[in-house]
This record gives C-alpha cells, structure tokens and sequence, in this order.
C-alpha cells in the first residue's frame, strides 16, 4: 500500500472514530497532519537546495565564507531532518490510536531510513501529480488533455469560463 492511501485511510479513520481521539478538534487534527506531512517537503527542499548550492558555494566563496556557507546548509539540513524525525514518528503513533498501517513502515530512530522515506514520499507524490492529471468538476471526470484541448497545445492558456463551458457541455 502506497503513502498517499495510508494518508487517506488514516483520514478516514479519524472521521470516522473522531478527531477527539487525540486532538482538541478537527481542525487541530487536520493542521497537525498537514505539518507533519509538510515537514516532509520541507525536508526534500532543504535537501535539494544543499545539493545545488555547495558547488555554487564552492565556485563563488573561498576560505572561511565557503566553510561558513557549507556549514550553514548542513546545519539547516541536520535541523530540518530531526525535526521530520519527530514528524514521522508522531504521524505512525497517530496511525496506532486509530488502528491503522504505519505512514512509515520504519525505524523512525534510523536518520538514514527516515531520509529515505522521505525520497519515497517525495518520488510517490511526485508520480501521483503525474499519472493522476483527472481533477473532478461537478462530479464529471476531466482530464488535463480535456482542459489543453480548449486553447490548443498551451497548457496555460485556457481560463475559468472556458473550462466551466466544457464542463457543462459533457
């Protein structure tokens, strides 16, 4: 079973056997899953933004201010993946309240297997943005391709009436 349906079968069991099973209310439920899973993209960006920067660093800095500027991505990094550390292990407790699969069938302890999760989260949500483009407008399925098809090729070039109009012409 994939992350995005774990997410979505804890939601479910959280509606369905109450938010106040561990949260004040529904919103303070939802707010704390949207940090935790957003605490995952924040790790990835943090990820990302090292790897592109140290060779910029390298080329613009030398001496004490590149060593400054290295140091300071690893220490964003190290900050941001103990954080998703804690994130990851929170959300698969929230999972055992409600009787459901783990977030992260994991060893949350593990930095190296937390970060790779995260790849798998990052890479799993990644594929869902793109292999499911339906979107669904008064119960009618409409696909990206639908929506380009309205102004030819330019993926930005159709707007609100103009999709409303298809919609409603199906």
């Amino acid at each position: 079973m994939g992350i995005l349906q774990k997410e979505k079968d804890l939601l479910k069991a959280m509606d369905r056997q109450g938010y106040e099973k561990m949260f004040d209310s529904r919103d303070d439920a939802l707010d704390f899953i949207t940090d935790c899973f957003s605490s995952l993209v924040d790790y990835q960006n943090v990820v990302i933004n090292q790897v592109v920067m140290t060779p910029i660093y390298y080329q613009r800095f030398e001496g004490e201010e590149l060593r400054d500027r290295v140091q300071s991505l690893d220490e964003k990094r190290r900050s941001i993946h103990d954080k998703t550390i804690g994130k990851v292990a929170q959300l698969n407790r929230i999972c055992d309240k409600y009787h459901v699969p783990h977030i992260a069938e994991i060893d949350t302890s593990d930095r190296y297997a937390v970060a790779d999760f995260v790849g798998q989260f990052c890479y799993e949500m990644y594929e869902a943005g793109m292999t499911h483009r339906n979107i669904d407008i008064s119960e009618k399925k409409v696909t990206m391709d639908d929506l380009m098809s309205l102004r030819g090729d330019r993926r930005d070039a159709y707007d609100k009436t103009a999709v409303k109009d298809f919609v409603h012409e199906k």
